[in-house]
């Protein structure tokens, strides 16, 4: 992969980041909060959730196979 592995990573952080974004936008679910910014940190809680499985995942799984 060379150097399109950086670019990869970058685009599955601003897919997090968007999706995220989208379910801020269109979500019944904000409606079950109190006030709008208790929502926020729910969704950035949810981000930052996704996004730390994603590199401790990106550690855990080693870059190349046991066999090579």
């Amino acid at each position: 992969i060379g150097p399109w592995l950086g670019i990869w990573q970058g685009l599955t952080i601003l897919a997090v980041i968007s999706n995220c974004m989208i379910l801020l936008v269109s979500s019944d679910l904000r409606k079950a909060f109190n006030s709008y910014s208790d929502y926020m940190w729910l969704i950035f809680a949810y981000e930052t959730a996704i996004l730390a499985l994603k590199y401790g995942l990106g550690i855990l799984i080693p870059d190349t196979p046991y066999w090579v």
